[in-house]
């Protein structure tokens, strides 16, 4: 009978190699509080936040808080839309890709949230012209 490498279950014969476990210690090691930067306390009028998507999780969207009361925790926001300048940005708006930085306009679709867990981040920009129009860059 030849010999095939497989053994009663349909497998091969093989070994597991072994690895030696190495371990770092690594004193004082500090890691950044993202929950810190977006406590309920540094929410304020005015600003603009970064929201997940509820796509894909990613912070893609951007709020003008209009309205915050901290008990309950609730914030009245206005969504920001992008306002294509250049022919590609119109193009990715027509292809539902997400446009992150560049100018944006208030609108008049306002949300409200009952906590702080679709926000990601606080966004610095610029002021809000005439036109009701935000600078967001990278």
């Amino acid at each position: 009978m030849k010999k095939t490498g497989y053994n009663a279950n349909g497998f091969n014969n093989f070994t597991v190699p072994r690895y030696s476990s190495t371990y770092f210690a690594i004193p004082n090691s500090d890691f950044h509080n993202f929950e810190e930067g977006r406590s309920c306390k540094k929410f304020e009028c005015g600003q603009i936040w970064a929201l997940y998507s509820e796509v894909d999780k990613f912070p893609k969207l951007y709020g003008w808080i209009r309205k915050v009361k901290l008990q309950p925790f609730t914030v009245l926001l206005t969504w920001l839309e992008p306002c294509p300048q250049q022919e590609q940005e119109k193009r990715w708006l027509e292809q539902d890709i997400p446009i992150s930085c560049g100018k944006f306009k208030i609108r008049n679709w306002k949300t409200k949230y009952h906590g702080n867990d679709v926000f990601s981040h606080l966004v610095n920009t610029g002021h809000i012209d005439s036109n009701w129009q935000i600078e967001i860059l990278p």
